[in-house]
């Protein structure tokens, strides 16, 4: 009973204890919950990092981000790996896609020992990256757009039909350029790189606005005789025959006379109505001189390859040229004489306004220009191999035998008529079909000798700079330079035979033998234009004041030779190169 009296006890404790432990905890908790309402009412008290670790954490900080930073920038630097821009012997030289390179950056040439002659065998290439950007069309833009397309820049429709004739529907970037620019009456000076179509980017307004006059739009037509309404320029008579050949093509279904200027076909133009006359500048300045040629009446004037024909060699007679022409601004309706001015070419001198000076206002010349003037071509890849001179022979052979054996034309460059001779019968002494092109030539050898190669029957040509300008080389899928040139202009219109504008070659391609110190210096600004993404250096460089230049040098230094203490002027001795007729 005394046990049961107990347990009952404990058992009312138990409660009496647990309930007030209740109590207590629920009047803690009202307690905290009010204390906590108080304290959100007031500024709750933050724990502080103290000053000096401040800065050491700045500091730690910036120098993680520095080091996230090097490592973007190292990895920028190196470029896409999947997609190789130069690749070279050395690995270590390689460059990719999309690397970027700081202001300051040093830039590593694998060229940079070729001046040493135990470089030999040393070589890079430079890869094709793109299409050719003359026909890229921008994303934004439908190219069967028709604001693309020639009609939507008021393009006669004869001239259409002869577009369509030759396959061309659309008009390259630097044709959309060119083409409203002349038909508004601009002097242009229209550049852009080569194979990019300029021939129909002037021939194409030009022939639409003589239809224009004889349609009345603009004015009549003269039925004066010897005095032609277009005169276009070129410096050789291989690219004035193919410019008047396009021009004939271009105009058949708009009855437009082109006539093609040469010895026997001049000698009755005094007597003639003329349209178009496509002539070299000296031949044409000799028949105004004589009478049977009359400009006063030239409402438009071309010069195509503008670089060659404003340097030294040439500017006297082109300036006499426009002068008869009487060229000047023609955007005034009511203008009576005069002529607009054409400038064309895919390398111009930036002193070309100073050669046209007291001609030509520089106001009234509109510069119309592509992206890609005076850079490598991005669709077509650039091979360099440094070369003993005694290994040439070999490594033509070497290179021209795959291309000839499968029957893809090939051209190969020498910067002489010699050499040039050599090549070929070198060539064909190893069973290759070989042709040749150069000054030594008579002009009539010369046609008989690319219609060899054009057509098929040789697959190799080997020229001078004569091949390098005015023909239709869009079937030419390797440009060889045996001898490599001396000035960056020549290098430009030598790779242009591949690459170009109509051309259905994916694999063109350029092989350059590289021997001479003066040579290595030319790759070097080569291989550097390329790794930085820049235009080519030294492009508009005079060539006859040039050579003019180096020969009152060697003048200079000949003279102190033979009377001691005469002031000459020392420096690394070149090769003159030849002048090709």
């Amino acid at each position: 009973a005394n046990k049961a009296s107990r347990r009952r006890m404990l058992s009312r404790s138990s409660r009496t204890l647990s309930l007030l432990w209740k109590g207590f905890s629920n009047q803690r908790h009202d307690l905290f919950a009010k204390h906590v309402h108080q304290l959100s009412r007031e500024d709750v008290p933050t724990i502080t990092t103290p000053v000096y670790l401040q800065h050491k954490l700045k500091k730690l900080r910036k120098k993680l981000e520095a080091k996230d930073l090097e490592e973007i920038r190292r990895k920028t630097k190196q470029g896409n790996k999947q997609h190789p821009l130069i690749t070279c012997k050395r690995p270590e030289f390689n460059c990719y896609l999309g690397h970027v390179l700081n202001k300051h950056d040093e830039v590593k040439l694998a060229s940079a020992g070729w001046h040493h002659r135990k470089s030999a065998g040393d070589h890079f290439t430079i890869h094709k990256i793109t299409a050719n950007p003359s026909i890229l069309i921008p994303k934004e833009e439908v190219y069967e757009d028709e604001e693309n397309s020639f009609e939507a820049h008021g393009v006669h429709p004869a001239v259409l039909r002869g577009l369509q004739e030759m396959g061309i529907r659309q008009p390259t970037l630097i044709q959309r350029e060119a083409i409203p620019a002349i038909l508004r009456k601009n002097n242009i000076l229209c550049s852009a790189e080569t194979g990019s179509g300029k021939t129909l980017a002037y021939l194409v307004p030009i022939l639409t606005a003589i239809l224009g006059r004889r349609d009345g739009a603009t004015g009549g037509v003269s039925e004066k005789t010897g005095a032609p309404e277009v005169v276009i320029l070129a410096p050789g008579r291989e690219l004035v025959n193919q410019i008047g050949d396009v021009a004939q093509r271009l105009c058949s279904h708009g009855n437009i006379r082109v006539d093609i200027l040469s010895g026997r076909r001049a000698v009755k133009l005094g007597s003639e109505r003329l349209e178009v006359v496509v002539s070299t500048p000296g031949l044409l300045a000799s028949l105004v001189r004589r009478g049977k040629m009359d400009l006063s009446l030239v409402r438009q004037v071309v010069v195509d390859e503008a670089d060659t024909l404003l340097d030294d060699s040439f500017s006297d007679t082109v300036t006499e040229i426009l002068q008869d022409a009487q060229v000047q601004d023609l955007r005034q309706d009511n203008f009576q004489v005069g002529a607009q001015l054409i400038l064309v070419g895919a390398t111009l001198p930036t002193e070309i306004t100073d050669s046209l000076s007291g001609l030509v206002d520089e106001e009234t010349l509109v510069n119309v220009t592509t992206p890609q003037l005076h850079r490598l071509l991005p669709h077509v890849q650039h091979k360099f191999l440094r070369l003993r001179s005694s290994s040439k022979a070999g490594a033509l052979i070497e290179t021209v035998k795959t291309d000839a054996n499968a029957g893809r034309p090939v051209m190969v460059f020498s910067n002489a008529a010699p050499s040039c001779k050599w090549v070929a019968h070198f060539l064909a002494e190893n069973n290759i079909s070989v042709t040749s092109l150069h000054g030594d030539l008579l002009l009539k050898d010369r046609r008989e000798s690319y219609n060899r190669f054009s057509s098929g029957e040789a697959t190799v040509l080997a020229c001078t700079d004569l091949g390098s300008r005015g023909l239709d080389t869009t079937h030419v899928e390797h440009v060889v330079n045996f001898d490599f040139p001396h000035h960056m202009s020549d290098y430009i219109h030598r790779c242009g035979r591949v690459g170009r504008v109509g051309s259905t070659v994916d694999t063109c391609r350029v092989t350059n033998f590289v021997v001479t110190p003066p040579q290595v210096d030319l790759v070097q600004k080569i291989e550097r234009a390329a790794r930085q993404t820049k235009a080519l250096p030294r492009v508009d460089a005079n060539i006859a004041r040039f050579l003019d230049e180096r020969n009152q040098a060697k003048e200079l230094e000949e003279l102190g030779r033979r009377e001691p203490g005469t002031l000459r002027e020392d420096g690394p001795e070149e090769e003159e190169p030849a002048k090709d007729a």
